[in-house]
């Protein structure tokens, strides 16, 4: 099977990155001054704040390991479609929350009704 390389270059941050999925290795390249590159020990990008990473997992559909951005902390960034599934979750939650602290309030407006307090005018 032939070895598969993914390398892109980013001008601005001035590093190489290189993965060979094959062997499950991801190297970052960064610029000395001049014109030579070296190994680096980690896969931060500087320069735009970001970084790589190998990642297991399913993405539109394909489960394999991809590479993947994320921040210097190593939280990956979410794609597009991870985003919108997320925000799905914690809309459907927020609602959720709201319903119960509106079944909340009628119980307890029942309750002052049956104590002859209108809940309204408190």
């Amino acid at each position: 099977m032939s070895q598969t390389i993914f390398e892109e270059f980013f001008k601005e941050a001035a590093v190489i990155a290189q993965c060979e999925f094959d062997e499950n290795v991801l190297r970052v390249f960064g610029l000395n001054s001049g014109k030579n590159y070296h190994l680096r020990d980690d896969f931060i990008l500087p320069a735009v704040g970001l970084s790589l990473t190998l990642w297991k997992g399913t993405f539109e559909g394909v489960k394999d390991e991809w590479l993947r951005w994320c921040n210097v902390d190593g939280n990956l960034i979410l794609s597009g479609a991870e985003r919108a599934e997320f925000e799905s979750e914690r809309a459907k939650s927020e609602s959720e929350k709201a319903e119960m602290e509106y079944n909340r309030a009628e119980k307890l407006a029942e309750k002052l009704r049956n104590l002859g307090v209108d809940p309204e005018k408190i």
